[in-house]
């Protein structure tokens, strides 16, 4: 499993190491040199396990871009680890934003509860303090 290119969908050979590799990258990890630039590439289809070539020099990503014996399309834009991670910690900041206006919403209406309350005390109070003072002006 190739931990740079998460979708990826063929291997590659690399002469070189005569060894397969998930992607460029992979090859690098294990090695002090690049994959060799070459007119042909060879692939091996991680769906039907089946090995082909294609021309690097006249290579066309919409028709080329199938495994030759199974069709799966393997020619498609990579998601990489790296943004996968970045989208990942996106939604999780989304999701705090959210959680944290929900508390300031909630903080907001406490606040606007204890403020009306307050208004409301004041007020009883002002009402009981005429009462008491009519009361004894009445005496």
């Amino acid at each position: 499993m190739c931990k740079h290119v998460l979708n990826a969908q063929v291997q590659i050979y690399a002469p070189c190491c005569k060894q397969w590799f998930d992607c460029g990258e992979c090859h690098r990890e294990v090695s002090d040199h690049p994959i060799p630039q070459r007119p042909e590439l060879v692939l091996a289809c991680k769906k039907c396990k089946k090995v082909f070539r294609i021309d690097t020099e006249d290579f066309d990503p919409d028709s080329d871009g199938f495994c030759p014996r199974c069709d799966n399309h393997w020619y498609i834009e990579a998601e990489l680890a790296e943004e996968a991670k970045e989208q990942e910690e996106l939604e999780q900041l989304k999701e705090d934003a959210k959680d944290f206006l929900k508390d300031d919403i909630r903080d907001i209406r406490d606040a606007g509860r204890e403020k009306r309350l307050r208004k409301e005390r004041a007020r009883a109070e002002l009402d009981y303090e005429e009462m008491a003072i009519k009361h004894f002006r009445g005496w």
